[in-house]
């Protein structure tokens, strides 16, 4: 039984996660142009829930530490980077990043990079992308690992920047 409960947790979070980013329901940020760049590190404990999207695997704990950023490079360019740190060796790592505008009511992805690492406990990837306009961006990833057949999932969104 506790199975069960657990299984249709993760996939209420899972569903409630993309509604989260497609709809225009979000805060109007206090966006403030003096801030040039934004890192989020994330930690969590052994024990704490991961996310999982696949109920059909089992979920351990993989994830120890995550994080990303972006900073304005001028000239309407953008560095970004991810990272996923794990308790133990895993077989397969893939961070997934948007870079994300503001655009006066949703954030819309302008820029995206995909990178996968295989047999390690740290995985990291950094990445230029030119935007489109001057204005506020943000960062969001998703922190995949797998080990055998266990698997994790994190995200991250850090604060936004602007741009010019």
């Amino acid at each position: 039984m506790k199975k069960i409960i657990s299984i249709l947790l993760l996939l209420s979070l899972m569903l409630a996660a993309p509604s989260a980013v497609t709809l225009a329901q979000e805060t109007v940020p206090e966006f403030d142009p003096s801030v040039k760049s934004s890192n989020v590190v994330n930690t969590k404990e052994k024990g704490d829930p991961g996310i999982g999207i696949d109920a059909s695997k089992p979920t351990d704990d993989l994830i120890f530490r995550w994080g990303g950023g972006i900073r304005d490079c001028g000239t309407l360019k953008v560095e970004f980077h991810a990272f996923t740190e794990c308790y133990k060796d895993c077989t397969k790592g893939r961070l997934v990043m948007f870079v994300q505008r503001w655009n006066g009511s949703i954030w819309e992805t302008v820029a995206s990079k995909s990178f996968t690492g295989y047999n390690t406990d740290y995985f990291f990837h950094v990445s230029v992308a030119n935007v489109p306009y001057a204005g506020y961006y943000r960062l969001k990833v998703t922190h995949y690992a797998e080990a055998g057949d266990y698997y994790e999932y994190q995200f991250t969104t850090t604060n936004h920047i602007y741009v010019d």
